[in-house]
């Protein structure tokens, strides 16, 4: 690892990581000793998923015997807490520190390197791993194997610029006048973020509820209702004039998708591409994280899935905030944790569309379950009623959402842009901090 350059003081060295800190393995427990509510005595424990923008937040904690507990496991203020091994190489080497007292402790899977106080200040130390300098050296170390984990020799060969306490003292001092300032401007461009995600869930929600077009439906009395086009003996009237609702599953098809068998190569790497839940990320898709030859779509559940198509993700952990929704570009296959909807309209399906986006919070509350990986009950989603305005009124709700969504992504190009400079600056600033340049 290449060090920092610290020429402008003579007194800075560089030293190993791992003579500085102690390293701590993380507490191992069985799945039957687990509570996830804190009961009397039980400990909570550290994960992964607490470790966020260099921060340790303390949500969805576990909770486990004191005797699975060694008291060197025993989190103290100063302890930096290390993702160690995950399934995904984006979590592996998140770092934060620990920078309160707290009776707790910290997973298997995570480690804790625990500062050595006549070595190093706790705080200087835990500043560290918020640099590029340290991210840099993990992704090297990820994207360089095929292991998902980190080892004592990856901390053996991480070389940290050490100054006399008395300078890292006085750094120490410096970032704290300017960090917070900079803390202070990044929650104000996540504010900003939340607010463009508000303002297209309120766009969105106005749409399908009518709200959107009510002045321009007054205005339009003489509209033909969806029904009127449709031979299907399906629908009821709507409380909107002119509108209809029906069950979602009485208007459209569906099914659900499947994974043809790994251990057959000849089934891979053909010209369908295959879709799995982690691959519905935007509003439209047409490619997957593989594909998968015909034969490989013959021999498993998996189907095709037509262009202007609607896939949602009924089976991931991130339904435990989103429910993810795309309308289909190009003919591709799906996975088991995904379900398409088509009506065979164009029209029809893309009102689908917004209708889900629309009403996701109301559909993950009423049909989540499941506690690990989450899912979405698919007979509820089937059921679920939906109100339909005629076609004209719906293209003309569909232009409307577009114009405002139009200037959202505008705003929010500049609201990334100035996040991208933010984060820039933090890194600057540790930068110069790592090299006494503050």
């Amino acid at each position: 690892m290449q060090n920092l350059q610290t020429d402008n003081n003579n007194l800075w060295k560089s030293a190993s990581l791992t003579s500085i800190c102690k390293k701590l393995r993380g507490v191992s427990y069985n799945k039957d000793e687990v509570t996830l509510i804190a009961e009397s005595g039980y400990l909570p424990i550290l994960r992964a998923n607490n470790i966020s923008d260099d921060e340790l937040n303390y949500d969805h904690l576990v909770y486990v015997p004191p005797k699975r507990v060694s008291e060197q496991q025993l989190l103290k203020s100063g302890d930096v807490v290390i993702a160690m091994s995950s399934g995904s190489k984006l979590v592996v080497g998140k770092a934060a520190q620990l920078q309160k007292d707290w009776i707790g402790s910290f997973g298997a899977f995570c480690g804790v390197l625990r500062p050595i106080s006549y070595k190093v200040e706790p705080e200087f130390f835990g500043y560290f791993f918020s640099t590029k300098l340290y991210r840099s050296y993990i992704s090297e170390i990820a994207s360089g194997s095929n292991i998902n984990n980190l080892k004592n020799e990856h901390f053996d060969n991480i070389d940290f610029p050490l100054p006399p306490i008395n300078e890292q003292k006085k750094i120490i001092s410096k970032l704290h006048d300017l960090l917070p300032k900079v803390k202070s401007n990044k929650q104000q461009i996540n504010n900003a973020k939340n607010h463009i995600h508000q303002f297209r869930q309120s766009v969105l929600y106005a749409a399908v509820t009518g709200k959107l077009t009510e002045e321009w439906r007054g205005k339009n009395k003489q509209l033909k209702p969806v029904s009127n086009s449709i031979a299907k003996d399906i629908f009821t009237d709507s409380e909107q004039s002119g509108w209809v609702k029906t069950d979602i599953g009485k208007l459209y098809d569906s099914f659900g998708g499947g994974t043809p068998s790994k251990s057959e190569p000849e089934y891979w790497n053909g010209d369908i591409q295959w879709v799995a839940s982690g691959d519905v990320k935007n509003d439209y898709i047409d490619t997957g994280s593989a594909t998968i030859t015909k034969k490989g779509l013959d021999s498993s559940s998996s189907k095709i899935c037509s262009i202007g198509s609607v896939i949602v993700v009924v089976r991931s952990g991130i339904l435990k905030h989103t429910l993810p929704v795309s309308i289909v570009k190009k003919d591709i296959s799906i996975n088991q944790d995904i379900k398409c909807f088509d009506s065979g309209n164009t029209d029809l399906n893309m009102w689908l569309f917004y209708f889900l986006k629309a009403m996701q919070n109301d559909i993950l509350v009423l049909n989540r379950e499941g506690t690990t990986v989450q899912s979405v009950k698919y007979e509820t989603l089937k059921g679920r009623e939906i109100d339909l305005p005629s076609f004209d009124e719906q293209r003309e709700i569909v232009r409307r959402v577009r114009s405002m969504f139009e200037v959202a992504d505008s705003v929010e190009n500049q609201i990334e842009s100035a996040g991208s400079k933010t984060d820039k600056l933090t890194q600057s600033i540790l930068a110069k901090a790592f090299r006494g340049e503050l």
